[in-house]
């Protein structure tokens, strides 16, 4: 998704890096877990246009037509 602009409900966005985890994570689990999420970590999203984002909403990518 990087790159990508996608809608989560009425919010609109665009992925712009990867996010890794960090031993941040490690502190609060209540077991080492840092090993098995690599290259499982999440999205840095940039926020394109303001939206209500709500539990059962869609979330979709936007094709290259603009249209979700």
């Amino acid at each position: 998704m990087v790159g990508r602009e996608f809608r989560i409900g009425d919010l609109l966005c665009r992925g712009m890096r990867l996010c890794e985890p960090c031993m941040v994570v490690e502190r609060y689990a209540s077991r080492p877990v840092l090993r098995a999420l690599v290259h499982r970590g999440g999205l840095r999203a940039d926020i394109l246009q303001v939206g209500v984002i709500a539990v059962g909403g869609r979330i979709g990518a936007i094709d290259t037509a603009g249209e979700d």
